[in-house]
């Protein structure tokens, strides 16, 4: 009998936090569910362990070996494994809230959804506690009007809706619309997967809880620092105008919001940056953030917005930034500029 949740986990060198991530999912009040473990090509302890917890729950439990081709592949194979009719994600690191799988699937039930989103909370050794949670009316369930009208745009805008990982999707949608997530695409395969599910959508529910628990790992950024940020940054950039006219945007109004959300994205990235304990390799590539096409839009939609960043001529006092060699002065004019930013808002 086929279970009404599946739940992929992707895995990849998860030695250290699989076994946590596994038990939150058997500690769900919700229990039709099946688990798919899909090994990545792991060099650690993690394919044992996986097949520790196929033996341990035959059946509930399902695990796939497959040689190292990146998170969307694996993915993938889980989706190709699904048999439940709705379909869930969960990275080998983070947890899941008891409540999750009750109250999703409970809204999605409740409102013939196609989709479901919650927000999530951080755990870990930094911004622990911290929530993310979004403006949206509580499980009122959104028409295709509501999605291409208003959530849509608000998307174009924001970077902090994309993962998958706090969603649950309908199978059925995934399957009739071909939709898979992109396969050797290093950054955004989130973003691209929910977009094109979104577009295919008709009824979505917002959860308003924070019941995905995301694991905050030092490591984690400095991890990162071997993706060039600028090509990162404008290759999604590029790849989410088409995604976005699809869900009827116009093709100016989506060249617009996703300016706007690359903007955003950019200020972020030369946070992480600056923030960053690896010096050594994050000044490089924030000098290189500064100079990049990424900064040119950051430009071009804090003046369209005649925001107040900095007295005088922000663009020229940040982009004297890129001379600077040190991080610490770079944190400490980015801090001004996030200070800058509240300032404003309150005055508006």
């Amino acid at each position: 009998m086929s279970a009404a949740v599946s739940i992929i986990v992707p895995v990849y060198q998860a030695e250290a936090y699989l076994d946590d991530c596994v038990r939150s999912v058997l500690a769900q009040r919700f229990t039709d569910w099946e688990l798919i473990l899909a090994d990545d090509g792991s060099t650690d302890g993690s394919p044992a362990l996986c097949d520790e917890w196929a033996a341990s729950f035959p059946g509930q439990i399902k695990v796939i070996h497959q040689a190292n081709a990146g998170v969307s592949a694996a993915r993938n194979a889980g989706i190709s494994l699904a048999t439940g009719e709705y379909l869930a994600f969960l990275d080998a690191d983070d947890l899941y809230d008891p409540d999750y799988l009750k109250a999703m699937v409970g809204a999605m039930r409740e409102n013939n959804a196609d989709l479901c989103l919650c927000g999530y909370r951080r755990f870990g050794k930094t911004g622990d506690g911290e929530r993310t949670e979004y403006p949206f009316l509580p499980v009122t369930p959104f028409d295709e009007t509501f999605i291409h009208q208003v959530f849509a745009p608000w998307l174009m805008r924001h970077q902090s809706c994309n993962a998958v990982w706090n969603k649950v999707f309908r199978r059925d949608m995934v399957l009739a619309g071909e939709i898979a997530f992109p396969a050797g695409q290093a950054h955004g395969e989130d973003r691209a997967f929910f977009l094109r599910c979104l577009a295919r959508c008709g009824r979505a529910v917002y959860v308003p809880q924070a019941l995905y628990c995301y694991r905050q790992i030092e490591s984690s950024a400095v991890h990162s620092l071997r993706f060039d940020p600028t090509a990162r940054l404008m290759t999604g950039f590029r790849k989410d105008i088409p995604l976005f006219e699809a869900l009827g945007a116009a093709p100016e109004e989506a060249v617009a919001g996703c300016r706007e959300g690359l903007a955003t994205a950019f200020y972020h990235e030369l946070w992480r940056l600056a923030e960053s304990a690896d010096r050594r390799r994050a000044l490089p590539l924030l000098r290189g953030l500064l100079r990049g096409g990424a900064a040119e839009e950051f430009w071009r939609v804090a003046a369209a917005r005649r925001a107040a960043l900095f007295p005088g001529r922000p663009a020229r006092i940040i982009r004297a930034l890129a001379k600077l060699h040190s991080p610490g002065l770079i944190r400490f004019f980015i801090r001004a500029f996030l200070m800058g930013k509240q300032a404003q808002k309150s005055r508006d």
